[in-house]
């Protein structure tokens, strides 16, 4: 930080850390820190940034934006978001919800058709003992459809490839790749489209009850499509239109 005190610099004031309560000594620590990183080539950049009370006390970038070339990164450098997206999507579900056009209680296959009755797969259910193996998987209809709040809180109980018993990846290996859990062989192809991916994953057993257990990402996808759906616009043009350009979110 500079020598003067609390300035009006994009994109937050910046102030002295001392000033907000923290050690510029301490501070001082995180860019030898992150130069190591960039320094065992584990990454190519690191961006860095401490704030506190609405003031930037710590903000800084090492690396290279270009690793041949040694081209220093910028602060201003574009990075990909992505889960930051996840936010993103959660503002245009609920600019859907105030225009009336879907409600966070609304059951997913009002909008795409495949989840309507869902089944679970009884193999490791909490709860249940797992049964003999079989040529027969053992399922059991959903205590209830998912919803679009499941998706967004990741409660959806959605299949995932780490947590599937080997029998269910066996027996629906094509449509896993179809639905971009597993990848795909020599000769074999996996679904083009985000709303193709989420189709075939509704044709897959739930490894959970809706609403019973957190699974990281896999509700995003189809409420992705969701969207899509209910807006009547791709969900490309919805951000642009509805979130970006309003908010001059040029970049």
């Amino acid at each position: 930080m500079s020598s003067t005190k609390s300035s009006n610099a994009w994109p937050l004031p910046t102030a002295e850390p001392e000033e907000v309560g923290f050690s510029s000594e301490r501070l001082a620590r995180i860019r030898p820190a992150m130069q190591k990183y960039v320094g065992e080539q584990r990454l190519p950049f690191l961006t860095t940034l401490v704030a506190r009370h609405g003031k930037i006390v710590h903000f800084e970038a090492v690396g290279y934006m270009d690793i041949e070339s040694k081209q220093p990164v910028k602060k201003d450098a574009f990075c990909r978001l992505y889960s930051s997206t996840k936010p993103i999507t959660g503002v245009a579900t609920m600019i859907l919800c105030e225009d009336g056009l879907l409600n966070l209680n609304d059951p997913i296959s009002k909008f795409l058709s495949p989840f309507k009755n869902p089944r679970v797969s009884n193999l490791g259910l909490p709860g249940t003992a797992e049964p003999a193996r079989t040529a027969v998987l053992p399922y059991m209809p959903a205590r209830r459809e998912i919803t679009v709040r499941d998706c967004l809180c990741n409660t959806t109980g959605l299949a995932m490839a780490s947590r599937l018993p080997i029998q269910t990846m066996t027996q629906y290996r094509d449509i896993m790749i179809k639905a971009g859990l597993l990848p795909p062989a020599a000769g074999e192809t996996r679904s083009s489209t985000i709303r193709e991916q989420v189709e075939n994953l509704a044709k897959l057993p739930l490894s959970y009850h809706p609403g019973t257990v957190w699974e990281y990402h896999v509700g995003y996808p189809v409420v992705g499509v969701v969207i899509d759906m209910a807006s009547g616009m791709s969900l490309e043009d919805f951000y642009r239109e509805r979130i970006f350009e309003p908010l001059k979110m040029k970049d």
